[in-house]
């Protein structure tokens, strides 16, 4: 009887080491390894799509996760992951009924399978997907709620400043974003998502920093055009 690697239970984190790189691909080829010998195994579609994902390879993560969604139609997971493949393969509208099954489920309290991965919360993964099709005031709505839920600290809490510092990006408030995502940095400095905000922050200074320029600067006085018709010489 064929038994299942250690691959099909970790999700491997993909970084630019060459070793890790080696890792992951050794990861993908024996979860593939496991869906041929079992097409049912839903655990190793889901960590699959995971590590695709992980791996920016987004197009790919998308069968793999609708395949686990398909057998285990309650696992919050396979949803997000799904959800999370088609939008970054540039298909948020296609991947909002996933994101919008997975916040259902996980507010009906649907019993997971045993050891399956709790993953992020959905409120902000789909609050995320929201930015992306503009509605911001649906997506607002999930970083407050998912910051009193937090208790105003933690991890999770970093996540809800980080989705609502997108939200006021998005809205022209580049001073209130700039505040969200410092916040978001202190409450998590985990090294991944510190990379992730020094980039949004940088590009939201600048954001602020010009509208600020454009502000203080006097319109420009319009030239006067040329006498018509030319003087004759």
């Amino acid at each position: 009887m064929w038994l299942p690697s250690r691959a099909e239970t970790v999700q491997p984190r993909c970084t630019a080491s060459g070793f890790e790189l080696a890792s992951r691909l050794d990861a993908i080829a024996s979860l593939e390894r496991a869906l041929r010998l079992d097409p049912q195994h839903w655990r190793a579609a889901t960590n699959l799509a995971s590590c695709l994902l992980q791996c920016e390879r987004f197009d790919d993560a998308v069968a793999p996760a609708q395949l686990a969604a398909r057998q285990q139609p309650t696992l919050i997971a396979a949803h997000l992951v799904l959800a999370k493949a088609l939008q970054a393969a540039g298909k948020p509208r296609a991947a909002l009924p996933a994101a919008r099954e997975a916040v259902r489920l996980h507010r009906a309290g649907a019993a997971q399978p045993e050891g399956a991965a709790s993953g992020e919360n959905p409120l902000l993964a789909l609050g995320d997907l929201l930015v992306d099709l503009s509605e911001l005031k649906e997506a607002w709505g999930y970083a407050l709620e998912v910051a009193e839920i937090s208790g105003q600290a933690g991890p999770q809490m970093a996540s809800a400043c980080t989705l609502a510092g997108r939200v006021q990006q998005c809205a022209g408030q580049h001073e209130q974003a700039l505040a969200a995502f410092e916040k978001a940095a202190k409450l998590d400095p985990s090294k991944p998502r510190a990379s992730q905000l020094r980039l949004a922050m940088i590009t939201t200074a600048l954001a602020a920093e010009s509208a600020r320029r454009m502000a203080a600067e006097p319109p420009p006085r319009p030239s006067s055009p040329p006498p018509f018709p030319p003087p004759r010489r």
